[in-house]
């Protein structure tokens, strides 16, 4: 038997299984991004208003730790350095959830056994999250 026997059929399962999850999730994510986005555009309409925004927050070694150095001065640059810390904790959550949700929960329900007793054997009990194509890692990425 291959290492990978059955792994499709895992895959389909956690597809199946994210469905509903999933999605919402992701479209929670797209929503705060451009609740954010527009947030900025209207707190900071003018390039100074922005610059004056940037000084302040490069100032502080702790707005720079917990957000990075800001790269630019235009409304994308302000957008990252403003959201972006705040989307990662969205995406490390869903990602968190869903791995106990694909392991932890099939330990309870009996479905770990189940998935061990099939084609796939005791080895592998769930695929890997980052492996699936419908993993928020992966759609995070592509997006």
């Amino acid at each position: 038997m291959s290492a990978y026997a059955g792994t499709g059929s895992l895959l389909r399962l956690a597809a199946r299984r994210d469905r509903i999850q999933l999605p919402i999730w992701i479209l929670a994510s797209a929503g705060l991004m451009s609740a954010g986005t527009s947030a900025v555009a209207s707190e900071f309409p003018t390039e100074e208003s922005r610059v004056t925004a940037l000084k302040g927050a490069g100032s502080s070694a702790a707005v720079l730790l917990m957000r990075g150095v800001p790269v630019g001065t235009d409304l994308g640059a302000l957008v990252n350095f403003r959201n972006l810390a705040t989307i990662l904790v969205v995406v490390a959550l869903m990602n968190t959830f869903l791995v106990v949700r694909h392991t932890r929960q099939n330990e309870e329900t009996g479905r770990a056994e189940l998935i061990g007793a099939g084609a796939v054997g005791g080895t592998r009990r769930s695929p890997p999250r980052c492996c699936s194509p419908c993993s928020p890692t992966s759609s995070s990425a592509w997006s």
